[in-house]
């Protein structure tokens, strides 16, 4: 039977070991892909999401460590200090780590899953199902389960599996806490034709019945503190013992692990990884990490990605002025390294990583993305607001959209002032017409490098789900500028097509850029 971490699944997914178990370092959107292509499939497979307090376990008992690497078993870094030791072990940052809560509550927002409740308390599956149908009407609660506290044996297990076949079940959350909650998957895996996901205390969370840690502590790798505080003799000796114990055994294993991760990469090659937050191949094309995808899975990323909220996301798309700033400019700088995905757009970028590595990518530009994911907004129901644009372009581009894709609900169209970001007073405007209307895609049409260098300092406070950067595209659908001609893009020349449009403009831009890009590019070579 083929993993949920197989090639077949995760194709660039990266492996790695901590302590005798194996782990996938995925994202939380291809975690939900794989939980839902697996359950489609009917293959039953087990999943463990493993903190450091799970390795610690798996460090020091044999039979946990075992039990963790069954044939159907798939095990992902779970909080943020598996994520660090993953940085430090190879040299770049993890994709995760995946935490329960958001796991649950990212798959539930799949309308085409049948879920099954196994843990807690019958007061808590109650809330929870009655929370599950109100957040999210489409997925289907076909059962629950509150077993005693007990060790369940093997006549409970078989139970259990009964129950779980017969509500035809193809996902079974299983919150029962660690260690107990991964030998009751490892049980069940072979008995069910589901995938049991371990999830710990996120039935608490999700219902209501435990507050769950501010956002800023999960990043900061705090949010250990808060529950102890919540619940200090109960977690005191997991949290102050078990995350000692890991920081030990982390320093011991982390010399041998980069050692491991160093054969493995050979010297003077383009480099080519993976980023922290979509697990696809990535450039290094002067300062840009440029991701090798195709537009229809970049956009599948983005619909997933919007639908789940659980962080902002930025979306950037560099050509040659892009990759030429980068040499000179901090700010643009950091909001690269923040950007969630990397996009090819222009020519010179997309042979730059065929030079660079023998791969082809597709070129993928904001005057595509913005009406290809405004289609898939209508098509998924997602909400859009537009920043940006020349003499009410936002504003027309809104009514086209609209005209053009039927029920497209586009909440906001804004077109601030020249130097609204200098202006204090303009600048919280915006933000707060932003941030009120709750936005799952918001487009920013502001130019470059303005619009990623807003973006990126005030990503956080927009409230919207996914940030994508679209240069002129809004005056493109809005009518104010015309595109080059089809057959010019297609060969490489809608550069020249809008340098003949915008002289003064633009040919001084792409005579400056030139030069930089090309020596930028060449350093990637050596």
């Amino acid at each position: 039977m083929p993993s949920l971490a197989s090639p077949d699944h995760w194709p660039t997914a990266q492996p790695f070991e901590f302590g005798g178990v194996n782990l996938v370092d995925v994202d939380l959107v291809s975690a939900v892909r794989g939980i839902e292509d697996a359950a489609h499939a009917k293959r039953s497979q087990g999943l463990h999401l493993c903190n450091a307090y799970t390795l610690t376990l798996a460090t020091q008992q044999s039979e946990y460590r075992h039990m963790l690497a069954h044939d159907q078993a798939v095990n992902l870094p779970d909080g943020t200090p598996v994520a660090w030791y993953f940085r430090l072990a190879h040299r770049r940052p993890a994709r995760g780590p995946v935490r329960g809560p958001s796991l649950m509550k990212a798959t539930l927002a799949r309308t085409t899953l049948r879920h099954f409740l196994l843990g807690g308390t019958e007061e808590v599956l109650a809330d929870l199902e009655r929370v599950i149908a109100r957040r999210y009407p489409g997925a289907d609660v076909v059962g629950r389960l509150a077993p005693p506290f007990a060790e369940p044996g093997p006549e409970e297990i078989d139970g259990f599996a009964q129950v779980i076949n017969e509500c035809g079940a193809q996902v079974v959350w299983v919150g029962l806490g660690t260690p107990r909650q991964d030998r009751v998957i490892a049980a069940l895996v072979d008995k069910v034709d589901a995938v049991l996901i371990g999830v710990g205390a996120a039935f608490d969370f999700l219902s209501g019945h435990k507050a769950e840690a501010p956002v800023m502590l999960h990043q900061t790798g705090l949010e250990w503190t808060y529950r102890l505080a919540q619940e200090p003799r109960r977690l005191w000796r997991r949290y102050l013992v078990g995350n000692t114990l890991f920081i030990i055994s982390a320093a011991r294993q982390l010399p041998s692990a980069r050692r491991t991760d160093a054969l493995s990469t050979k010297a003077g090659r383009a480099r080519v990884d993976t980023t922290r937050s979509v697990p696809l191949p990535r450039v290094s094309v002067g300062g840009a990490q440029v991701h090798c995808v195709d537009e229809r899975t970049a956009l599948d990323l983005l619909v997933d990605a919007a639908k789940d909220g659980s962080r902002p996301w930025l979306v950037v798309t560099p050509n040659i002025q892009h990759i030429a700033l980068l040499e000179t400019d901090p700010e643009l700088q950091a909001c690269f390294e923040r950007a969630d995905l990397v996009l090819a757009d222009g020519w010179p970028v997309v042979r730059a990583v065929r030079v660079l590595t023998g791969q082809r990518v597709q070129r993928i530009t904001g005057a595509d993305m913005f009406p290809a994911m405004c289609e898939e907004a209508a098509r998924h129901g997602l909400s859009v607001g537009i920043v940006g644009g020349m003499d009410g372009a936002a504003t027309q581009a809104a009514m086209t959209l609209r005209e053009r894709f039927p029920g497209l609900d586009v909440v906001c169209a804004l077109e601030p002032p020249w130097g609204f970001e200098s202006d204090p007073a303009a600048l919280a405007k915006v933000i707060a017409t932003v941030k009120e209307a709750r936005l799952d895609l918001l487009f920013l049409a502001l130019g470059t490098p303005k619009q990623e260098n807003f973006a990126a300092r005030h990503l956080d406070e927009f409230g919207a789900s996914v940030t994508l950067c679209v240069g002129a595209a809004v005056d493109f659908v809005a009518g104010r500028q015309r595109r080059a001609p089809r057959m010019l893009r297609r060969v490489g020349l809608e550069w020249a097509y809008r340098a003949m449009h915008e002289p003064r403009r633009l040919l001084p831009r792409y005579a400056r850029s030139a030069p930089v890009f090309l020596r930028a590019v060449s350093r990637n070579r050596r």
